[in-house]
């Protein structure tokens, strides 16, 4: 079972730049009846909101980014408690740089290409979790840094594939799943 469903729910990006980057920074944001018209229009997006949010705090954030192509830079930075990330870089020589700060966070990446960055990216707070879809790429860096209890990382990795640099501190589980 695939956990990007997040992505797949929304159709529109959240975040959009000409120059092929991307940048969220969330803090605390209460959601309301208005969450649903600042994501996208129509009934799809809507039911898709009201499923990935059943049980989530008031103070939740969500980010869908989908990247691709070549060359794009994503930088990621979400403060409080029970955020939902959810990105997709598809193509060659892309950057995600993710910073999730609080407890019960959330995220899931989906990347796809060569020689894609993901550095320094880091959960810092309890009850987080982390799950990396790798497929098909060569040549990519990526490391995570977790801190806090109750954490989990797991990475679903492509044949041929080495899995990423983990680095946790505190009560925390770690799986790699290979393809």
């Amino acid at each position: 079972m695939r956990l990007l469903l997040l992505a797949a729910f929304f159709a529109v990006p959240l975040a959009h730049a000409q120059s092929g980057e991307a940048f969220v920074q969330q803090a605390d944001i209460v959601l309301s009846a208005e969450v649903d018209e600042a994501i996208a229009s129509g009934a799809t997006a809507d039911e898709a909101l009201a499923r990935a949010l059943v049980g989530a705090p008031e103070s939740s954030n969500v980010a869908v980014v989908d990247q691709r192509g070549a060359g794009n830079v994503v930088r990621m930075l979400q403060d409080g408690t029970g955020n939902l990330a959810s990105v997709v870089l598809a193509g060659a020589f892309n950057q995600l740089d993710l910073v999730q700060a609080g407890r019960d966070n959330v995220f899931v990446g989906d990347i796809v290409g060569d020689g894609n960055r993901l550095v320094n990216s880091s959960q810092l707070g309890d009850g987080n979790s982390y799950s990396l879809f790798l497929e098909g790429v060569n040549g990519t860096t990526h490391s995570l840094y977790q801190v806090g209890d109750d954490n989990a990382a797991v990475q679903y990795v492509g044949p041929g594939l080495l899995p990423a640099s983990i680095e946790q501190r505190g009560g925390a589980e770690v799986t790699i799943v290979r393809r």
